[in-house]
């Protein structure tokens, strides 16, 4: 196990037994120096079992009694540390964080990726859902009681509930934990009866351990299963882009900001002259687009749910669409396309991979229903931004810690909104960005699909690139309450039922699908079909643990959609799911040096490539027209 188990494991021992039984414990396990079993790295588990039963043999405590007293202590070292946020944001009751406990597991996956987390399943047995089972199996015998310990601390301090458990199926395993024999059963069945308490409990001071919340990962993987009020406010960051001081009547920024966007007014300018009556050709529009074009990192928009005051910021920007010019020095160019090269008609070079990011700013209207009051929609999007950019630098940059390198479109950052003519151009060039783009990233609520905006972006995307590059950023917003609103949204789309903030948007982008698609229906017809497509892939990747249940929605959506081809191809995904998951964790995949979720993605990325781009494919071409897919070919070489 890690040495951050050990030191978790020394702060309980002397918390609750005192310094001179460590001492004890360490002199009987013949340690001289405990920092040689303390350091950030793993150890044999062998090891850590055996202090733990030292420790039950000199301190006269039954194993199961002390594992159950370690697991309450894991909860305080949990919210010490930084996870009552992302806890919180699992759920408004017992029930729900369990239901969605595996979208924690997915999460720390993205930074231990080579971890491997037992996967728990919940089953509702009563209407109000104060009383479910929970089963989940785990390459450990002996660890019931840490789980019992910190299932009832937290069904106690977050959801102030008493909680009993009925063992239904037990490992019948009582001696120190141990790792499993291959042929051993480790399934464990509880039902849980929750209850609520006459008094609430008063809340504790969570322990503070000073530790970077990597190091905290690294205990989870261990121990579950491894081998607006108007009111300026000053921000700083990690990366100095700006200050927002205020002085005066004039910010800091305000000059900078006005010398970025008169260099974008000398570049458009010397493409397309502002008083011509001629529309600026397919050309020179493409050309402009590359003038404009700009891109935000990682760094300054996401987040990881562990880092307080980075996740503070970022939320504050999620938080309201605010049109301060201040944003845009967030962003930079994407590419060399100064005044000077644009106007000697040098061809522009992109400078970085660049994400457009394309999601609703407007939270759904019953997320507090759906989602509970102590999850935040936007902390949801500065969290999934961070996963998702964390994927990226795994493959791409091949260190998931460069992940704040990362760049997005984002339409806060990369649109000057102080700047009414260059914004106009911003805002009518944004099918040349979507197509300048490499790679698009969505952030998927169950209402996505009712925004007009995003709709467009959506379909713009998938004319002019491969469905390979889309991502979906759905993980934290598909739960057993919410999957069925996002079927629902897909199943009942249709063009005349979207909404925008502004009525006048409607006409501009139905004349939009006019002009690319054969006609209304089979716009709608090709947007389900990649939905149900793009979702099922995803979550073959982000969901593997759950095999044939990751995919099996989806499929039914799929039938219930008339999509009889794309139903039969997921129904043999998920299949596939937990043969993939076996050869990704060894084999070839080691071979090559890849970590796990790399090479879980890479599996489920080949056989979507081969399997069902080709439909897509085919529902493209029967959906777009040929001169839209012309143009997309003549913007591409502009």
């Amino acid at each position: 196990m890690h040495g951050l188990i050990h030191r978790v494991f020394k702060d309980f021992i002397i918390g609750n037994f005192g310094l001179d039984s460590w001492r004890a414990i360490l002199e009987k396990a013949g340690i001289q120096d405990d920092g040689t079993i303390l350091e950030m790295k793993q150890y044999s588990d062998d090891l850590t079992f055996a202090a733990i039963g030292i420790a039950c043999d000199l301190l006269k405590v039954d194993v199961s009694t002390a594992l159950e007293l370690f697991g309450v202590a894991f909860v305080d070292f949990a919210v010490g540390a930084g996870f009552y946020n992302q806890l919180s944001s699992l759920g408004k009751d017992l029930f729900d964080l369990m239901t969605n406990l595996n979208l924690l597991h997915h999460n720390l996956e993205r930074d231990l990726r080579d971890s491997l987390f037992p996967v728990f399943v919940i089953e509702s047995k009563s209407e109000n859902h104060d009383v479910f089972r929970l089963s989940y199996s785990s390459c450990r015998l002996g660890l019931e009681a840490l789980i019992k310990g910190v299932l009832q601390k937290v069904a106690k301090d977050m959801f102030h509930h008493d909680l009993k458990i009925e063992v239904v199926q037990s490992q019948n395993y009582t001696g120190v934990p141990r790792l499993a024999e291959p042929h051993e059963n480790t399934l464990v069945v509880w039902d849980l009866y929750v209850r609520p308490l006459s008094v609430p409990p008063h809340p504790k001071q969570a322990p503070s351990f000073g530790m970077s919340f990597f190091d905290l990962h690294a205990f989870f993987v261990a121990c579950c299963c491894s081998e607006d009020d108007g009111k300026a406010e000053q921000v700083t960051f990690s990366q100095p882009v700006l200050d927002a001081v205020v002085t005066g009547e004039r910010p800091l920024w305000h000059e900078e900001v006005q010398e970025v966007l008169h260099t974008k007014e000398v570049a458009v300018a010397a493409i397309h002259d502002r008083e011509s009556e001629v529309p600026a050709s397919l050309q020179d529009r493409v050309k402009i687009a590359k003038a404009l074009f700009r891109g935000v990192t990682a760094e300054m928009v996401a987040a990881p749910w562990q880092d307080a005051e980075a996740l503070r910021k970022a939320s504050q920007f999620w938080g309201a669409y605010d049109k301060l010019d201040m944003f845009y020095l967030w962003s930079m160019d994407v590419y060399n396309s100064s005044s000077t090269s644009v106007a000697m008609n040098q061809k522009a070079v992109a400078e970085t991979f660049i994400t457009f990011l394309s999601h609703s700013w407007k939270q759904p209207d019953d997320w507090v229903a759906a989602m509970g009051e102590g999850c935040s929609y936007a902390s949801i999007k500065a969290t999934e931004i961070c996963g998702f950019a964390k994927d990226i630098a795994a493959r791409q940059l091949m260190d998931v810690d460069k992940w704040p390198e990362v760049h997005f479109w984002v339409d806060k950052c990369c649109i000057p909104q102080g700047h009414p003519e260059l914004m106009s151009w911003c805002v009518n060039l944004i099918e040349e960005f979507i197509t300048l783009s490499n790679h698009l990233v969505v952030i998927l609520s169950w209402t996505y699909f009712e925004r007009l905006w995003c709709v467009y972006e959506w379909v713009v995307f998938l004319v002019h690139h491969k469905p390979s590059s889309i991502t979906l950023c759905a993980d934290a917003f598909l739960r057993s309450r919410t999957q069925p609103l996002l079927i629902a949204s897909i199943k009942n789309f249709s063009l005349a039922s979207c909404k925008c903030f502004v009525e006048s948007d409607r006409a501009i982008l139905s004349a939009k699908v006019d002009a690319y698609y054969v006609s209304h229906q089979a716009f709608e017809e090709f947007l389900k079909f990649t939905a149900i497509a793009l979702v099922a892939r995803d979550m073959a990747a982000h969901r593997i643990s759950l095999g044939e249940a990751a995919i099996q929605p989806w499929s039914d959506l799929a039938v219930s959609c008339g999509f009889q081809e794309l139903a039969d191809r997921l129904a043999c995904l998920g299949k596939e799911l937990p043969q993939w998951k076996q050869e990704s964790a060894m084999g070839q995949s080691r071979a090559l040096r890849l970590d796990m979720q790399t090479a879980i993605h890479e599996r489920v990325q080949s056989w979507f490539a081969a399997e069902i781009d080709p439909l897509i494919e085919a529902h493209r071409s029967g959906s777009v027209r040929a001169e839209a897919l012309q143009v997309s070919l003549e913007m591409f070489n502009a």
